[in-house]
């Protein structure tokens, strides 16, 4: 029972007449709606708890920025998640829970010693690997006769805003030491890149190459290779 309903019965004679009642019960209403104002203060700091017109203040205080056509419910998920996903913040685990978040299924990090073998030139030299499942965002190969004037994502239909968004989370939650050189796409039938990676032992499939979007400039950008060569192509 609120207040509205409680204080008009707690009112002993002369105040409970019928003047009184109303005045009291006018009175808790005030207090019930006071109260749940605060209560729902309170909730706004709880991802659990909180109303759903609150997840985006909370998100820009937890950093963890809503994804588009993300539901509240899905978005609330990662807010109740955020200190775990801090944790791993920096790793190859967190940038590539981000974008499967996003609506990526398959992603892969390579890192350098992955094709090297271990330490050594180029340490903080990173590669992500998309494809051939790209969930919910539809990315699919583009072949030369769909492409149209003005495209900027030529090779695949990711659309302007997609590309910048997978570029912008791999830079927030890389290592600060990384440098991310690529992202890669892979479609099926593409050149598969054998990702289950065992030192140097990439398989190459017949198929078109993987499209690239460029992160990063590198020693291979002023033609000194970085070592090893995909499909005919420079990675």
């Amino acid at each position: 029972m609120g207040f509205e309903g409680y204080n008009p019965n707690a009112l002993t004679p002369p105040l409970n007449g019928t003047f009184g009642e109303l005045m009291a019960s006018t009175l808790g209403a005030q207090q019930d709606a006071e109260i749940s104002k605060l209560v729902t203060a309170l909730k706004c700091r709880l991802p659990a708890k909180c109303p759903a017109d609150a997840l985006d203040t909370l998100g820009r205080t937890f950093r963890i920025e809503r994804y588009p056509d993300e539901t509240d419910d899905v978005y609330r998920g990662r807010l109740e998640a955020a200190f775990a996903t801090w944790e791993i913040a920096g790793s190859p685990d967190g940038v590539i829970g981000q974008l499967q978040d996003y609506g990526f299924v398959d992603v892969q990090c390579v890192e350098n010693p992955d094709f090297h073998g271990g330490p050594g030139y180029g340490l903080s030299r990173c590669w992500l690997v998309l494809g051939p499942d790209f969930g919910t965002l539809g990315i699919s190969e583009l072949y030369l006769d769909a492409w149209t004037l003005g495209a900027t994502t030529l090779g695949s239909t990711a659309t302007r805003s997609q590309v910048i968004a997978v570029k912008k989370i791999v830079l927030k939650w890389a290592a600060a030491w990384a440098n991310p050189v690529r992202v890669l796409l892979i479609f099926d039938g593409a050149a598969h890149l054998g990702l289950s990676i065992t030192l140097g032992t990439w398989t190459l499939g017949g198929g078109s190459d993987p499209v690239r979007w460029p992160m990063a400039r590198t020693l291979a950008d002023t033609n000194e290779t970085l070592g090893f060569v995909l499909g005919g192509y420079e990675v």
